[in-house]
């Protein structure tokens, strides 16, 4: 395994002589076999490895544990050795991410500082063949794009350093049949074991029933299928650069800048639709995250939503998380930061909902699910805040998913013996249930003009509930 490494290594070009490495090591197999790896080839590349490890305070005197295992191991091979410590979970409040997302963005911080601090120009990390299957089915599952689908790149940049996955081609068996063979010790991180994480799901049930049922080298297929998908990519995106520049030359795309922040660009309508889809998706994504500032965010369902302007009328537009902005103008698709929803926050209207269902990518990530379904008697009624079904034939109005506006209210049941609704300000179920100021405005609402049916991820009103004369049903689910 390890010349397979090596070779990796050479292929992708991830080390040359006299590189400086800050490499992730959590204790675990497979940053251990990393670490050992690199530790042999460290004096033929005359490579210096720092090993970093990170600890998310979660897992108590089991985490401490793993990083004085690092610490010691580290000290016997010579090898320097980093730590850092955090408070994920508050961090990940404090930012409103998952806390998956949250340790991720501390570890490359992290990994950043080491390379600042220590002048390396090399961040390594342990993701093997297993970990990109699980990426590409996730990335899939949520609505990606063909980005999804390539899954884990073997090298990409980060704030001036190169990222690189020496165990990409690897899968978790031969990595633990490596450390075996050695009699390399390492830890075990029992909150891999759990299902609290979705990536655990997949991990854990998914792929091995994969394997059991359907092809024991389902991830190795998976993994061969997303670097197939990534040279795709590629090919698609070295075409969308030649017809952007080719646009430009014709004044059919036009980038205004302030400073260097992009901050509209406008593309010729008839240009995009006669176009090939896969390239105008891979045209608009890039204009999307130039306008961002980012790409990591910027799912299919966001290119979708600024394809359909295409063909619409004038004066159509539609509000973008990011607080950006598409709009049809005058022989012209403009995507634009928008000032306006970025102030007053998020907002989309549903429009028609089928049995089928519509999944609306809210700004904080995660995911609103609405969809018809037919009223059953014996149904199973969610008693949770993240589903709340609605008598859909209740709902006159047309429905939007949006943060707060002026005069925004539900109707709950007065507590009176009649049990009539009254109306109750929405800023007054914020006062009584003490969200903070900060926090209001980027609260996601489900709503009927300005009567909120539900505040997504808590109350929900009384107006709508499903009765024996209900027919149909409309489910709202918030998903990761």
């Amino acid at each position: 395994m390890e010349q397979k490494v090596i070779d990796y290594i050479k292929l992708n070009n991830m080390l040359s002589f006299g590189d400086g490495a800050a490499v992730g090591v959590s204790g675990g197999a497979d940053s251990m076999c990393l670490l050992n790896i690199l530790f042999s080839l460290k004096d033929r590349l005359s490579l210096r490895l720092v090993a970093v490890h990170v600890n998310h305070g979660i897992r108590g005197a089991s985490a401490d544990a793993d990083e004085h295992f690092v610490e010691a191991f580290c000290r016997e091979k010579g090898i320097e050795f980093r730590a850092f410590h955090a408070d994920i979970p508050a961090l990940a409040k404090e930012k409103r991410l998952t806390e998956e997302e949250a340790g991720r963005r501390f570890r490359y911080e992290c990994f950043a500082k080491v390379c600042a601090d220590e002048g390396l120009n090399r961040i390594a990390v342990a993701h093997n063949r297993d970990d990109n299957a699980e990426t590409v089915l996730f990335n899939i599952a949520r609505g990606s794009g063909i980005s999804g689908l390539r899954g884990i790149a073997p090298v990409r940049e980060f704030g001036g350093y190169s990222i690189i996955r020496p165990l990409l081609d690897c899968s978790r068996a031969m990595i633990e049949e490596y450390l075996a063979d050695r009699g390399i010790a390492y830890r075990t991180d029992e909150t891999n074991l759990t299902e609290d994480y979705s990536r655990n799901r997949i991990r854990n049930t998914v792929l091995p029933i994969l394997a059991e049922s359907i092809n024991s080298e389902a991830a190795a297929h998976i993994a061969g299928a997303a670097n197939r998908a990534g040279e795709l990519e590629n090919y698609v995106a070295c075409a969308a650069r030649e017809k952007v520049e080719a646009l430009k030359a014709e004044g059919r795309y036009i980038e205004e800048t302030d400073g260097e922040q992009t901050v509209s660009v406008r593309i010729d309508a008839d240009a995009l639709a006669g176009m090939h889809v896969a390239l105008r998706s891979v045209i608009l994504r890039g204009a999307l995250g130039r306008l961002a500032g980012k790409l990591k965010d910027i799912e299919e369902i966001h290119v979708r939503i600024a394809e359909g302007l295409i063909e619409n009328t004038v004066g159509k537009s539609a509000d973008l998380p990011y607080g950006l902005r598409a709009r049809r103008d005058y022989g012209s698709l403009v995507l634009e930061r928008h000032k306006e929803a970025a102030d007053t926050g998020f907002s989309f209207e549903v429009g028609s909902i089928s049995e089928e269902g519509l999944r609306i990518a809210l700004p904080d990530g995660k995911c609103l699910y609405l969809r018809l379904i037919p009223c059953e008697k014996n149904l199973n009624i969610p008693r949770n805040d993240y589903t709340k079904f609605f008598d859909y034939d209740k709902i006159n109005g047309s429905i939007t998913v949006r943060t707060r506006r002026e005069g925004d209210h539900l109707l709950v049941k007065g507590s009176g013996k009649t049990g009539d609704l009254c109306r109750k300000s929405l800023k007054t179920w914020f006062i009584d249930n003490k969200v903070p100021g900060p926090d209001r405005d980027g609260t996601i609402l489900l709503t009927e003009g300005p009567h909120v049916l539900w505040v997504v991820g808590g109350r929900r009103d009384d107006s709508c509930y499903v009765t024996d004369d209900t027919r149909r049903i409309l489910a709202a689910e918030l998903t990761d």
